[in-house]
This record gives C-alpha cells, structure tokens and sequence, in this order.
C-alpha cells in the first residue's frame, strides 16, 4: 500500500506532499489486498549470504531459526531500518542508524478501514507499537518476501520500482557512523 500511495500519487506531484495524504486517503477507503509470503528470522548469521531466492526457506534455513506469516493477504508491508518514513511520519521506536536489527511493520487483511486509518493517524505522536493494535511488528536482520499470484502491485525499494520478484535483506554490520 506505501508503494502504491508513493508511486501512484506522482499525477499530484503538483500538489507537494500533500499529494501522500490525498492519495493515502483514496487508498484507505478502497483498501486491496496484497498476496505474498513473509518469512523472517532474528538470528541470522550476517557473515553468510542469505540462502537464493531459488531456494524454499525452511524453519531452519542456514542453521537459524526462520518463522513463515501463516498468512497471504496484507494490506501492506514495510522493512524499517529507521524510525522515520518520512520527515514527519515516525513508524516506530527503538531503531537507530547503524543497529544490527530491522522492523518489518504489516498489516494483516482483516483490519477495517477505520481502524487503520486511526492506527495511521496515531503514528505521529507516540509511535508506540502498542498502540497499533491492527499494525503488526517483528523485530529481524533477514526477511524474505515473496510474491504470490498475478502482479496487482509495486514492489519497491526506497521509493524506487523493483522486479515483481522474491525480495530478500540481511542487516550487515559495518560499522559506520553517520556524524551531522
């Protein structure tokens, strides 16, 4: 759905950022469903190469525990690497620039527009995950995500269009700061 809103919205480009609330307000009232298979895992080794997207990802893929979203239908999911999406919209907390693990944020199908709306309007000021009851969070440093079906969608990457394909990411520790 962000992708949707961010890639979509670009006929408003005229409009500023405006244009995300205009847009994210259409897409809300005329939710659609996403199919894809989700597996994470919290204790991957970041040394290794994450196995190819050829290959199925079992419970225990690489010698780490993986766990497999039991379900198809999302409304939308986001790999956060920070807090913030955007200049003013803060997701989550306890992320840092640097950190050697990653939220993936989704939100199942069975969710009704006007809590989803409410949990989207809330985020600004507390992002506090407990407070999005209809937003879940899982704390990884490898995801899989895996299109199912015909491609209804954007698969994107910061903002830019990927292939409609089997997506993978691994946190990597590098050890770089960023100094402003």
């Amino acid at each position: 759905m962000v992708a949707d809103i961010d890639l979509d919205s670009e006929v408003l480009r005229f409009l500023g950022p405006l244009r995300f609330d205009i847009y994210a307000a259409y897409r809300l009232f005329s939710l659609k469903t996403y199919k894809a298979r989700l597996s994470y895992c919290k204790d991957w080794d970041t040394r290794k190469p994450l196995p190819p997207t050829s290959e199925a990802i079992t419970a225990t893929t690489g010698g780490a525990n993986w766990v497999t979203v039991d379900t198809d239908k999302f409304v939308t999911i986001l790999a956060l690497l920070v807090p913030w999406i955007s200049m003013t919209n803060k997701m989550t907390n306890n992320l840092e620039l640097g950190g050697d693990m990653m939220k993936i944020m989704f939100v199942r199908r069975k969710v009704g527009w006007f809590k989803l709306v409410r949990s989207f309007l809330s985020f600004d000021d507390k992002a506090s995950q407990e407070s999005h009851k209809c937003v879940e969070f899982i704390d990884c440093n490898a995801f899989r995500l895996e299109p199912l079906g015909k491609k209804n969608t954007y698969m994107n990457v910061d903002g830019e269009v990927t292939e409609y394909e089997t997506t993978q990411a691994v946190v990597k520790q590098d050890g770089w700061k960023l100094c402003c």
